[in-house]
């Protein structure tokens, strides 16, 4: 993997213990971010939720469509194809959010069953079934009145 070299480079070179890159950071939201790699072969958005990616070692790509069960982060800035990046694992972030209605605050979020990358919000399932319950990613702490980046209080299962 080449070195980094996108807009948080200065960032990157921060490394308190002199032995690479910064790895984790609180984000000015206030999340936990961690250092992942962008192998997609696009470049991915500010507040793309992202799974693993199982072909490459420490690296990431956008959910699929269709309700993906495996997300493990947000985006918290864009990162260029073929280059580290900060993924947003827990606490505050925006995510970006497919319902044109928009969202209202403490919406459940989850993965979208009909855009890649993005996520669902809707009233929280009662009781949410054992997909669901791998498909979320947070709830809204904001609402939104179209599709676009939303504050969400970010976990997951």
């Amino acid at each position: 993997m080449p070195r980094p070299n996108n807009l948080i480079e200065q960032d990157l070179n921060m490394a308190p213990f002199g032995g690479g890159p910064q790895q984790v950071r609180f984000t000015l939201e206030g999340g936990l971010s961690i250092l992942l790699y962008n192998n997609s072969g696009a470049p991915i958005l500010k507040g793309t939720v992202v799974k693993a990616d199982i072909a490459n070692d420490e690296s990431c790509v956008p959910v699929s469509a269709a309700g993906d069960l495996d997300p493990i982060g947000v985006a918290e800035h864009d990162i260029p194809t073929g280059a580290y990046g900060f993924i947003v694992v827990a606490g505050k972030a925006e995510v970006l959010i497919d319902n044109v209605g928009g969202c209202n605050r403490e919406d459940w979020l989850g993965t979208s069953s009909t855009t890649a990358g993005y996520a669902t919000a809707s009233a929280l399932p009662v009781p949410p079934t054992a997909a669901v319950h791998f498909q979320e990613i947070g709830h809204t702490l904001k609402a939104r009145g179209s599709a676009g980046l939303v504050l969400a209080v970010v976990h997951f299962n």
